[in-house]
């Protein structure tokens, strides 16, 4: 049991440390070869657009034999042949190639992970939150190492030194990892994937659930760009994205006591409210210094978002879907609002200015808001009358 809940702990920690490197570069490493702001959102879109098309069938096959671990492999293999391909062959063209198929197999991977966490946690006793942390931990670490040595090992030119050991250990624990979690008597239907696909309740979640992800993957994509036009250089940048790190460790172990006290739609309510609030603040803010401040807010945002959407997700959704549903997740969080967070904002970067980017952000979540808002109280209007019907039931 222990040596599981390491390999999985490893897991998370080494996937999620190489976002340290390609969310914060990346876009200076496009914007270096010749590209321009809004080329650079449009590229960052591809890749999550053809993701899109992967992750439900990546989750479907998984669901339906049973493959967590040996599709997560194949997708970790094709994403670090994408990422040398990426960093050392530096022509236009195939600087495009290579940024689609890294983001379309590491996208498609995530959902994976995800689901491993999920199941582990459950029969181990443990919380999705509590093993999720330490992924910001290897992140929070990779982008402190990264901001106090950039220049020193390199710069962008030296990234894939870094990127490549990660990649290389995530493979062997997976190879070693065992994906035992206990005995599972729920069957593959036909029918309860189509009722799944169809299932109202998770659709309007989804809907809203995309008016939040837009802004954040627009950030993610094009907050490296916009900082450095306010006057930051790469180490303040890396320093930036270390902590977001740091915060989301704060925010991870915080859901897990949280989700166990609220229901997660309330919780999503909460972290919306504060997104808007994050994305006011950086409309009126000039100064680099206090966006390192504000970075801050990932804690009560992101990470109190996600950790409530995955299982929320875990609530209503049948187990032997449990993958599926993810990917969905997944496919909108990363695949949909990545291609729409990344066009629109690339433009209005372009056109208006980064503050008009983050004046859109905030709109956006305010509509998710009020959707969330909306689909609680459908939640609690449901449980009234469920009470309220066993009642004349036993009264009778």
């Amino acid at each position: 049991m222990g040596k599981v809940m390491i390999q999985i702990k490893a897991l998370n920690f080494l996937v999620f440390s190489t976002f340290a490197i390609l969310l914060p570069y990346l876009p200076l490493l496009l914007a270096e070869r010749g590209f321009s702001i809004a080329q650079i959102g449009l590229l960052l879109m591809v890749g999550p657009f053809f993701a899109i098309f992967l992750q439900p069938i990546v989750g479907f096959i998984s669901d339906k034999w049973h493959a967590v671990k040996r599709i997560l492999l194949l997708l970790w293999c094709l994403t670090g042949i994408s990422a040398v391909g990426l960093f050392y062959i530096s022509s236009k063209l195939f600087s495009v190639i290579f940024v689609v198929s890294l983001f379309m197999f590491f996208l498609s991977a995530i959902p994976l992970v995800d689901t491993l966490t999920v199941k582990i946690a459950e029969n181990f006793k443990s919380t999705y939150s509590t093993i999720r942390l330490w992924g910001s931990i290897g992140f929070c670490m990779v982008a402190v190492f990264l901001g106090a040595y950039f220049e020193l090992i390199g710069g962008l030119d030296a990234l894939i030194k870094i990127y490549f050991p990660i990649w290389l250990a995530a493979i062997i624990i997976l190879f070693n990892l065992n994906e035992f979690t206990g005995k599972d008597n729920s069957r593959f239907n036909w029918r309860d994937l189509v009722q799944l696909i169809g299932n109202k309740r998770i659709f309007i979640f989804l809907i809203f659930l995309l008016f939040l992800a837009v802004p954040h993957r627009m950030n993610d994509a094009l907050f490296s760009i916009y900082f450095k036009e306010m006057g930051a250089n790469d180490s303040m940048i890396s320093w930036a994205w270390a902590i977001i790190g740091l915060s989301e460790i704060i925010g991870f172990y915080m859901s897990a006591k949280l989700l166990k006290l609220f229901h997660p739609l309330k919780l999503i309510i909460a972290a919306s409210l504060f997104y808007i609030i994050r994305w006011v603040c950086y409309v009126y803010t000039t100064e680099p210094y206090i966006i390192l401040v504000l970075q801050l807010f990932q804690a009560i945002t992101y990470s109190l978002f996600w950790a409530s959407a995955v299982n929320y997700m875990v609530l209503v959704v049948p187990k032997q879907f449990r993958t599926t549903s993810q990917s969905l997740l997944a496919m909108i969080f990363l695949g949909v609002s990545g291609i729409l967070g990344g066009s629109i904002g690339g433009a209005v970067q372009q056109n208006y200015g980064g503050n008009y980017m983050y004046v859109f952000a905030a709109l956006s979540v305010f509509i998710a808001l009020v959707g969330f808002f909306a689909l609680r109280k459908q939640v609690d209007s449901a449980v009234i009358t469920s009470k309220e019907e066993i009642k004349k039931k036993y009264a009778g």
